[in-house]
């Protein structure tokens, strides 16, 4: 992310002193997991793939009332597909993914990836506000008709440290950001257009992806 210079200096009881100096790189950066595609079996989820072979990836279920799980699976890397989970028995149904993604300074992010139609905040926000994990990005694609609110508050829980959130998701999807302004700049981000919100006055900002309803 950045280089700075770290000094040292050691004095001894005398009152000579030494220095030495050295240059280092610091690593902030997280990729929040992209998950892109979703295998489904007779409704319920069988296979998901991430486009990334290098960082480290966990895979956890989260239910509607906010049950936290591990999913019997097993993993596998592709250097054409990427990173895979598949999965045995199938998730359910209605049963939502995290997604958490370490790269090898040890900077990790999650994707919570949208698996009920009709979503709202009661099965999915409220539910992650109380969970352990450390939210970045939110995924509608893979369920018609999502329909959520977020606050500055909310934003800032559900993304640790970055208060940075990630939305991506269709025309069929709708977001509604509370006391918010979209700037004029946009990102580009593996191929995707986003627009850039700013939420409140404490640094939050949500990047959205164009094909989504966004309501300010």
């Amino acid at each position: 992310t950045y280089s700075t210079d770290v000094i040292a200096t050691a004095t001894d009881p005398a009152g000579y002193s030494a220095s030495t100096s050295r240059t280092v790189q610091v690593d902030t950066e997280v990729d929040t997991p992209n998950v892109d595609a979703v295998t489904f079996v007779g409704g319920d989820v069988g296979r998901i793939s991430m486009d990334n072979v290098v960082d480290n990836f966990e895979v956890g279920t989260f239910a509607g009332d906010g049950t936290e799980g591990t999913p019997a699976h097993t993993q596998s890397v592709d250097p054409v597909i990427g990173t895979e989970f598949t999965f045995s028995p199938a998730i359910p149904e209605g049963t939502h993914l995290v997604v958490r993604s370490s790269d090898a300074a040890g900077n990790a992010s999650g994707t919570l990836v949208v698996l009920e139609d009709n979503a709202t905040n009661a099965t999915t926000i409220d539910q992650a506000l109380g969970s352990s994990y450390d939210i970045q990005g939110l995924k509608f694609e893979y369920a018609s008709d999502t329909n959520l609110t977020l606050n500055e508050t909310q934003i800032m829980e559900l993304s640790g440290t970055s208060d940075v959130l990630q939305v991506q998701g269709g025309a069929d999807d709708t977001l509604t950001l509370s006391d918010a302004t979209k700037q004029a700049q946009t990102q580009v981000i593996d191929g995707s257009t986003y627009d850039v919100y700013t939420v409140g006055d404490s640094g939050a900002v949500v990047v959205v992806e164009q094909d989504v309803n966004v309501i300010i």
